[in-house]
């Protein structure tokens, strides 16, 4: 008789704490779930800002390698010096041959 209330017994206790053992587990996964996609949704949104800070910088970038194919050209070293510097052209008979 003994025999059978230590089955009973232990089919019990294995009747309760499986099924909490159980709901333990499922807790905890659904917590680590909500935790990974926190920091997913976090990741991404800065990968977002990044990308986004990336696209400035190309459009900047763009906009300084045109400024300095402007700046470069002949044509306006030449209109900055006659403007800003107030230079010219020398004269045929101011300009001196000097040799060596």
């Amino acid at each position: 008789m003994a025999a059978q209330e230590s089955k009973v017994d232990i089919s019990k206790i294995v009747g309760f704490i499986l099924p909490g053992l159980l709901l333990l587990f499922f807790l905890f996964s659904a917590i680590l779930v909500s935790h990974t996609v926190h920091k997913t949704r976090k990741a991404v949104g800065e990968l977002q800002a990044l990308e986004k800070q990336r696209n400035a910088l190309d459009v900047e970038w763009s906009q300084l390698l045109l400024e300095q194919s402007t700046l470069g050209s002949f044509i306006e070293i030449e209109n900055k010096a006659k403007g800003e510097l107030k230079m010219l052209v020398p004269e045929v008979n101011q300009v001196v041959i000097v040799k060596p």
